[in-house]
């Protein structure tokens, strides 16, 4: 695995396990429906995804710049109140952004504060109904931000405690979407064409040790990616 690109240990696990998915582009999914409002309306390309799926007349909960700053003041109970009382468990902004996808890239920057993103809020969001499996206009579904916001970014930040949290994450989003969504996403490229397993660097993302038969693994490799199979 340490020669490996993590993209190709993930092509090679699949055709181990006899599982027939390749990277594929968001827009040719019929499992990872786009958000953005530009969809519904006509006035991007790939018209056939996003909100042309939904229901005519299903209006999306959009959220806005007072509601993220009540997030960021917010403790794990503040909320979860929060997401109940404004029905914020789907919010999305125009782009298609969810909140799901905020939670998950923010909760490493906050991580060691009393509030603000957690890991803590993501489970919520679950719990509440929200929806791992979409994506927003640029392509990037939450396995894209999740990997790409687990970096230490500042000195005082712990890299195993980035990646205690990153595989926290993880494991919450392979309970909500089981084996084959958690792959659909790992596997859905971008508009840039890239996969949030190639978001992956191995160098400060990777976890010592082996992946052998029988250990614990969370979603990404070597202490990662076999726990799908």
């Amino acid at each position: 695995m340490s020669t490996e690109v993590p993209l190709e240990y993930l092509m090679g696990r699949l055709e181990e396990e006899n599982i027939l998915l390749t990277p594929e582009w968001w827009y040719s999914s019929s499992d990872i429906q786009c958000l953005s409002l530009l969809n519904r309306k006509g006035d991007a390309p790939n018209t056939h995804v996003g909100f042309s799926q939904l229901a005519d007349n299903h209006i999306p909960v959009l959220y806005n710049s007072e509601v993220c700053k009540s997030i960021t003041e917010a403790t794990n109970e503040e909320f979860g109140r929060l997401v109940m009382e404004q029905q914020l468990a789907n919010a999305q902004n125009p782009t298609g952004e969810t909140i799901l996808m905020k939670m998950v890239r923010h909760a490493f920057s906050s991580m060691d504060r009393r509030t603000g993103p957690s890991h803590g809020f993501v489970q919520t969001m679950l719990n509440a109904g929200a929806n791992p499996m979409v994506c927003c206009s640029s392509g990037k579904n939450v396995l894209h931000d999740l990997v790409w916001a687990a970096m230490p970014c500042a000195e005082e930040q712990n890299p195993s405690k980035c990646l205690e949290l990153m595989e926290f994450i993880a494991r919450s989003l392979l309970s909500a979407t089981g084996k084959m969504g958690m792959l659909k996403l790992m596997l859905s490229k971008d508009k840039n064409g890239d996969t949030p397993v190639e978001y992956i660097n191995p160098v400060v993302q990777v976890r010592g040790g082996g992946g052998g038969e029988g250990e614990d693994f969370c979603a990404f490799p070597p202490s990662g990616i076999g726990s799908i199979f």
